[in-house]
């Protein structure tokens, strides 16, 4: 069967067979493109793979990378920043690449010596690797936020860069963390400075709109944003 996206026979025997089992436990493919496969589970928090495979003359590499959402966070977001949403397969609030997990375990270089499938043929065998590595590593560190307040913590505690201080901002707004989301939000417009274009004005945006929104904030719009 021929999968939207794919480039040869090998990735798509591999591909199909990661979603197979990915769609035993209930994820559903969200991309039709590229293939991302999504989960929902309660209070509004969606897990996300994306299995990144890398094709190369003889062999497909996978590069997984897990995502964590809180729905109302990413749609306000993308509605702050002028973006369109798109549900479970939007902009994730943040994440980590399964090698990264892998390495901070002390297994190196996991996509070349433990991800790699060489044959249509044996697809379904080659990934066991890979979807083994999953449930020991990646499983448990999406089933770690089950609710937007582990989000928040996990956002507080990563280093910080526009895109997530905007989410984090959000979330904290919409948890009544008033103190903590006006904290962020003062960081998302400080890393608005020496901005120009397009860039520019989605920052803009996103403040003025975040303002108007949950009524806080009102200072943060004298910030100097742009150069």
């Amino acid at each position: 069967m021929e999968v939207p996206g794919l480039h040869s026979p090998v990735e798509t025997a591999a591909v199909q067979a990661m979603a197979a089992r990915l769609q035993d436990l209930e994820w559903s493919r969200v991309n039709s493109i590229e293939p991302v496969l999504a989960i929902e589970r309660p209070h509004g928090i969606v897990y996300q793979i994306a299995l990144n495979p890398q094709v190369k003359s003889d062999r497909v590499i996978f590069h997984p990378h897990l995502g964590l959402m809180h729905l109302e966070t990413s749609g306000l977001v993308a509605a702050f920043a002028n973006r369109q949403f798109r549900g479970l397969a939007g902009a994730c609030s943040m994440g980590a690449g399964l090698s990264d997990l892998l390495y901070d375990e002390g297994v190196a270089m996991a996509p070349y010596t433990r991800w790699t499938v060489r044959s249509e043929e044996g697809a379904v065998r080659e990934i066991d690797a890979l979807w083994s590595d999953l449930q020991d590593y990646g499983f448990p560190y999406l089933n770690s936020v089950e609710s937007l307040r582990d989000l928040i913590e996990r956002m507080d505690s990563a280093p910080k860069y526009q895109e997530l201080s905007g989410h984090l901002a959000v979330a904290c707004a919409l948890e009544g963390l008033q103190a903590e989301a006006l904290d962020a939000l003062g960081e998302y417009a400080a890393k608005a400075h020496g901005q120009q274009g397009d860039i520019l004005n989605r920052s803009r945006s996103f403040v003025s709109s975040f303002v108007s929104h949950f009524r806080i904030g009102e200072s943060i719009l004298e910030y100097p944003m742009g150069s």
